[in-house]
């Protein structure tokens, strides 16, 4: 996510602030600010979006690189080949060719008929 890092430093020199007045507006340590902007650590899914919601800005813009919109990054998906050679879908029945159907089915749980116990006189 050093993305983030980037965008949080840069969102920081433009209000003016350095990482005591981001940790004071953030309600975090200014010990968590230095991890982040050092690229060692990375703020939690509700302190990421405190600090999208403090800065004016939307997660997408706080955690992806500069230049890169979602308009951009939907097509690069768009490019990527899927499903991939060889891929097998094994979920929808069918999907896979079966020699024999009958070796496949699991064993029955069930006892079976029961045998009916005689005792022979004797």
């Amino acid at each position: 996510m050093s993305d983030f890092a980037d965008n949080l430093r840069a969102l920081m020199a433009k209000r003016g602030w350095n990482q005591q007045e981001a940790a004071d507006a953030l309600s975090v340590s200014q010990a968590n600010i230095s991890r982040w902007l050092s690229r060692g650590h990375e703020p939690s899914a509700d302190v990421l979006i405190r600090i999208a919601a403090a800065f004016g800005v939307t997660l997408d813009e706080l955690l992806r690189a500069s230049g890169t919109s979602m308009r951009t990054a939907r097509a690069e998906l768009d490019t990527v080949v899927w499903p991939p050679a060889g891929f097998v879908n094994c979920a929808s029945p069918g999907s896979v060719p079966r020699k024999n159907a009958a070796a496949s089915k699991p064993p029955s749980t069930s006892p079976g008929p029961l045998k009916s116990q005689t005792s022979s006189p004797g």
